[in-house]
């Protein structure tokens, strides 16, 4: 049940806080999780549904109307036998737990196993069978169910992770500044939730893990599951979509829409953090970041709605910086490096690990590699790289991105002419010199054995000296002049 459950969850969080709140993306369904005969019947009713009198007398001008009475002829939610069906009371979690097994597929699992008659004797007769089904499947903790007791976010959140089989997440990262009120048992599924784009806080970044939600909030939320199911060939937008700070996205370009439905209404769950003109243009804010949930809703001419919804991420704006060269040059692993700070705004960035949380280095359209940030401030680049444009970003642990080019010339290779014998204290050299080159006025020169081991050579000479008395295979030479570096080989192979 997974992916019903998942736009359950979403609903029921956005729900929580009022009455007209944004409903939250429609996300795929797995059609076979949603009981088939319920699914119909909804069909029918929506169909036949007509602006008629309330069904029941306390609901004639509620704000729910319409979901209350269409899910009453489904047959799904049902009032009192004295003919109300109290709106605005609070759900208990007895009616929770019947409603969502309820909506589920039957599948016909054997409940005959005996239960702990302590952890059932107050469950109501009619929740009785949807309780057994949740707890065998280990969706509710008989220990914490308490039937008359208010049905509260945190609870259903975990009930609906649970149904879905989430794992708990990592929770070193907090998007709710009320996380304290969470119990850590419950907490990594709530984020494993927000993980997948299903939670919607406050404009203020609360959880609000107490809070409950009405019998009129669960109708709205039980008839947008059932909507989605039945109208998701109807309408439809990208699913996510990703801006930076101070961006325009615009959505209705990816909008497809029956030709039977008009009249757009675009909204956004949270304005602060986004808006959204009538045109589907949103306008990201220029000093935040989060998770918005921006909604189309088309109606036709028999007043009959179909709506879609786009998960939107704001993220930091990405600042551009540079890469300087340090001037100085290090040996790694038999590796020749050369540092570079990296600098915004004429500001030096740190890059390690105490201030970056992520970083990459990608090599012109290729995929981005991963680097682990240690205890180096600055990036020690390889200068045997091939020549490209390599990209650095820098995510640091406020959320600020950093991007940097590298436009990397490798080292040019240059011709190598031998000049003659020379001994010294009794050892005979070769005498080479490099093509345009003088070795005596070098920054550096490095040689690499044929066996892989880097040595740096002292430049006190316009030209190589080479040792002759055990040469055997090829020689690699790297020499830094200024800011470009010269590569050469000498081949002592037999």
């Amino acid at each position: 049940m997974k992916k019903t459950l998942s736009v359950l969850l979403s609903l029921l969080l956005l729900f929580a806080f009022s009455a007209t709140a944004l409903a939250s993306p429609a996300h795929d369904f797995q059609k076979n999780k949603i009981n088939k005969e319920m699914k119909e019947k909804f069909k029918v009713q929506k169909e036949k549904q007509v602006q008629k009198t309330s069904r029941f007398r306390d609901t004639e001008n509620h704000w729910a109307k319409g979901s209350i009475d269409l899910l009453a002829e489904t047959g799904l939610f049902n009032g009192y036998p004295d003919g109300t069906f109290q709106p605005n009371q609070s759900i208990t979690q007895a009616e929770c737990i019947e409603l969502l097994m309820r909506l589920a597929n039957n599948d016909d699992e054997d409940l005959n196993e005996d239960t702990d008659t302590d952890k059932t004797k107050d469950v109501p007769a009619w929740a009785q069978k949807s309780f057994k089904k949740a707890a065998k499947k280990g969706i509710i903790n008989v220990n914490r169910f308490h039937s008359a007791v208010q049905a509260d976010r945190a609870l259903i959140a975990v009930w609906v992770a649970k149904a879905m089989g989430l794992e708990p997440v990592d929770t070193s990262e907090m998007p709710y500044s009320d996380y304290l009120l969470i119990s850590k048992e419950d907490l990594g599924y709530i984020l494993a939730l927000y993980k997948e784009g299903l939670m919607v806080g406050t404009p203020e970044g609360k959880f609000n893990p107490n809070s409950c939600i009405t019998r009129a909030e669960m109708a709205a939320i039980l008839q947008r599951i059932l909507d989605e199911d039945a109208d998701d060939d109807l309408i439809s937008i990208q699913k996510s979509a990703e801006i930076k700070q101070g961006e325009k996205l615009d959505l209705n370009k990816t909008l497809k829409c029956d030709e039977d439905y008009a009249e757009l209404v675009w909204s956004s769950s949270n304005s602060r953090l986004a808006t959204v003109d009538q045109q589907g243009v949103v306008t990201a804010a220029e000093n935040k970041i989060g998770v918005v949930y921006i909604k189309v809703t088309a109606t036709n001419k028999e007043d009959k709605t179909i709506s879609a919804v786009c998960k939107v991420t704001v993220v930091k704006k990405i600042y551009s910086a540079v890469l300087e060269r340090t001037g100085k040059v290090g040996l790694h692993d038999n590796k020749i490096y050369e540092e570079y700070e990296l600098v915004a705004d004429n500001e030096v960035i740190s890059l390690d690990k105490d201030n970056i949380a992520e970083l990459t280095l990608t090599k012109d359209d290729e995929d981005p590699v991963n680097l682990i940030p240690d205890t180096d401030d600055t990036l020690w680049f390889n200068v045997q790289k091939v020549s490209a444009t390599y990209v650095l970003r820098a995510k640091d642990k406020d959320g600020n991105i950093y991007e940097a080019k590298l436009e990397w010339d490798a080292p040019e290779t240059v011709d190598v002419d031998f000049i003659g014998d020379e001994e010294i204290a009794g050892i005979e050299y070769q005498k080479y010199e490099f093509e345009d080159l003088d070795l005596a006025e070098a920054d550096k020169i490095y040689r690499i054995a044929p066996t892989g081991d880097v040595s740096e050579l002292a430049s006190n000479s316009e030209y190589l000296k080479f040792d002759t008395s055990d040469p055997d295979g090829k020689y690699v030479y790297l020499v830094l002049d200024g800011i470009k570096w010269y590569t050469a080989t000498i081949d002592f192979t037999d």
